[in-house]
């Protein structure tokens, strides 16, 4: 899925549709690995063949409000289970604070409020070749687009994409060569109009080679 053609795939769907998928695909750009969770299970599974584990995971659970009891020397979590609408609390002697991050607009953006395009959220406007100017080719953007070219914005491994595609835009001629097609899946029913993408299986057609039938990614 990181790849140019779920971009074009992503960027294309409705505003609405784009939102909600980032909120399902957070697992999928926030730090967690299968290789984590595997090693993390491996240890406790370990530690529990002598006997009981000291070790509690909490699921499906939000953090909603928290105290410290100076006479105690404990803290007291205020938790809500968002499957089962339950609130609940718990007692702790420490508390580690993984908040993670959010975007924000830098202030030496103020003086051109008025040249950056918006969606309806206030957010940026951005197209598919990471410009978000009034004018076509005006402003450019990485990492801010997350919104509008999915989870693939943060990934390092993409990085040099994006700094191709941005190239291209400014000087008009491809200074480094952009990929187009790396994924073997078909993400839609069509390629997005409007941005060249998913020449994989064209590639192969031209080449004389035979698909075979009946294949789904």
């Amino acid at each position: 899925m990181t790849s140019p053609e779920y971009v074009d795939y992503f960027h294309a769907l409705p505003q609405e549709q784009r939102d909600g998928l980032v909120k399902s695909q957070k697992n999928l750009y926030k730090g967690i690995n299968s290789e984590l969770i595997d090693a993390i299970y491996d240890l406790l599974y370990a530690k529990s063949l002598p006997g009981i584990v000291d070790t509690r995971l909490l699921t499906h659970s939000a953090l909603t409000g928290a105290s410290w009891d100076p006479a105690t020397g404990s803290h007291t979590l205020q938790l809500r289970h968002e499957e089962q609408g339950a609130d609940y609390s718990l007692d702790t002697d420490a508390v580690v604070l993984a908040t993670g991050y959010g975007y924000r607009e830098p202030e030496f953006l103020a003086g051109v409020q008025d040249r950056i395009a918006r969606d309806s959220l206030g957010r940026f406007a951005v197209g598919r070749n990471y410009s978000t100017g009034v004018e076509p080719g005006e402003i450019f953007v990485q990492n801010a687009e997350l919104h509008t070219h999915g989870f693939v914005t943060p990934d390092l491994g993409m990085a040099a994409y994006r700094n191709s595609c941005i190239l291209r835009e400014i000087t008009g001629r491809e200074v480094y060569p952009v990929e187009q097609s790396i994924a073997f899946q078909q993400f839609g029913t069509r390629e997005p109009a409007g941005f060249p993408g998913g020449g994989r299986r064209a590639d192969v057609r031209q080449a004389g080679v035979r698909e075979p039938a009946g294949v789904n990614a």
